[in-house]
């Protein structure tokens, strides 16, 4: 995972919703090359062509690694070829093109995750393969306009709402997809107007439809930074069908309206779309430490909250989490640590065509619902050296093997197939544990397009009822890109 906004010392940074991109070119020093190549190597884009009306960067990014799982006895490998465009058109026109071309082999747990959902996680759905490699590409892109305050940006890529490494909002785990933003902007509040589309792979396919059932989504999100220390941000969502059996609804106009909760307010009042709300916060204690955490709530009942009745529909999600950074001469020392939750049926609704899902994947948290997660990372970096180490613990309730059952971790089941009304809790269901251990070892080539030579290991073990799925994995290649790439599920 590539965030670093984390560690952004402006004193007003509105850094819960993540830029499109960003190069961390200020934490190493320049190699001062004297030859060509040695600059493009180490120092420089591939293209770098500076106007006084416009600028275009193009960089070559060769993601390739070779490794083996051990505990299957499988080589696998990742030769990705990618290809990045970038640049500036006057003051106000921007714009960025990534075409990845891919072939792969996973190791057998994430090979099983993909074939199960019929998509590449992050990337692309893909047909089912026969045969063990994957072959396959995608795109993501943007064209950007910006002027004094406002921003806006049509693009297809994904969104980050969140000052942590998960978010319960607004996640970048899944395929990316089509919107718009617009944007305002000062030092003390940012406000966004989100408009986009999803694909839903397990509605059934309408007779006078073409390709796969798609839905519709709205968001809004308004940070306020209350002071250099306190930022709090407001969150709504809202998902609706593109058609049914009656016609086609297409994008509902009336959900322009750029007023954050008044469609949620509609929701309370029994509309029939799914509505989500949430909040963000973060404290900076100090310079080199901040508090972060959200809340998301999609649906709840007071007084059978606080008759603890175990309702149904009780359904909401929080985080919590504490990040660092500090610099002791040449050394950086930056890490993090975070919990997660989420009651069961949050994220669900009566059809998957309202689900806060996209390709078969969760738009929030990779694990769904009716889980608790904890996650920490430290990381030590030495002018070109970085050093990683990642802890992922979590568990979680499961539905039945033969899918008779459904309680609530399946943010893809339909809540009317729910098991009970009342006694529902957290982590109900056929009782499962993850604990994985991710170490890297890299030396920093271009800081530019984050190319480096990297060693990895990885250790996962996934527990259902007492019954141990162990992976032991070592890689080595050559890494570079800006894409956040979730294997830790």
């Amino acid at each position: 995972n590539e965030k670093n906004s984390w560690y952004n010392d402006v004193q007003y940074n509105h850094s819960a919703l993540q830029p499109i991109y960003s190069e961390d070119t200020t934490s190493y020093q320049k190699s001062n090359r004297k030859y060509w190549f040695g600059r493009k190597l180490y120092d420089e884009h591939l293209v770098q062509i500076i106007r006084k009306e416009a600028t275009l960067n193009i960089d070559f990014m060769p993601d390739i690694y070779i490794g083996k799982d051990f505990n299957n006895a499988k080589n696998i490998w990742t030769n990705t070829r990618g290809i990045r465009m970038f640049g500036t058109v006057d003051k106000n026109f921007s714009f960025d093109l990534n075409i990845y071309e891919n072939q792969a082999v996973f190791p057998i747990y994430f090979d099983s995750i993909t074939r199960v959902m019929q998509t590449i996680p992050g990337q692309v759905w893909h047909k089912f393969a026969p045969q063990k490699s994957f072959d396959y590409s995608y795109t993501q892109g943007h064209i950007s306009y910006k002027s004094g305050s406002f921003h806006f940006l049509l693009g297809n890529d994904k969104l980050f709402i969140g000052d942590g490494y998960r978010s319960l909002l607004i996640s970048d785990v899944s395929v990316p997809f089509p919107y718009f933003r617009a944007t305002y902007e000062n030092n003390k509040f940012q406000y966004s107007s989100i408009y986009m589309q999803h694909i839903d792979l397990k509605a059934p396919v309408l007779s006078n439809d073409i390709g796969f059932r798609r839905k519709w989504a709205v968001m809004h999100y308004l940070n306020w930074n209350i002071s250099t220390k306190f930022s709090l941000g407001l969150f709504d969502a809202l998902i609706w069908q593109d058609d049914d059996t009656t016609g086609k609804r297409g994008f509902d106009v009336q959900y322009v309206n750029p007023i954050i909760f008044l469609r949620a307010v509609e929701y309370m009042n029994h509309s029939t779309d799914n509505a989500i709300i949430g909040i963000n916060f973060k404290y900076r204690i100090s310079k080199e430490v901040k508090l972060y955490a959200q809340f998301a709530l999609d649906e709840l009942k007071i007084d059978e909250y606080f008759k603890q009745s175990g309702w149904w529909a009780n359904k909401y999600a929080f985080q919590i989490g504490i990040n660092f950074f500090t610099k002791i001469n040449e050394f950086k020392i930056m890490g993090f640590s975070e919990f997660n939750t989420a009651r069961p049926y949050m994220y669900t609704h009566n059809n998957t065509l309202k689900s806060y899902t996209n390709y078969n994947d969760a738009l929030a948290h990779p694990l769904g619902a009716n889980f608790i997660e904890n996650v920490s990372r430290l990381e030590l970096q030495y002018r070109r050296f970085g050093f990683l180490t990642q802890l992922n613990y979590a568990v979680y309730g499961l539905d039945s093997v033969s899918g008779n059952t459904n309680v609530g971790s399946n943010i893809f089941a339909s809540y009317d197939t729910r098991d009970k009304e009342y006694g529902n809790k957290l982590l109900q269901g056929i009782p499962a544990s993850l604990f994985i251990v991710d170490a890297r070892i890299a030396y920093m080539l271009n800081p530019k397009i984050n190319m480096r030579l990297e060693l990895g290991y990885t250790y996962r073990n996934e527990i259902v009822s007492g019954t141990a799925n162990l992976t032991n994995i070592i890689t080595f290649g050559l890494r570079s890109s800006f894409r956040n790439l979730y294997f830790d599920r």
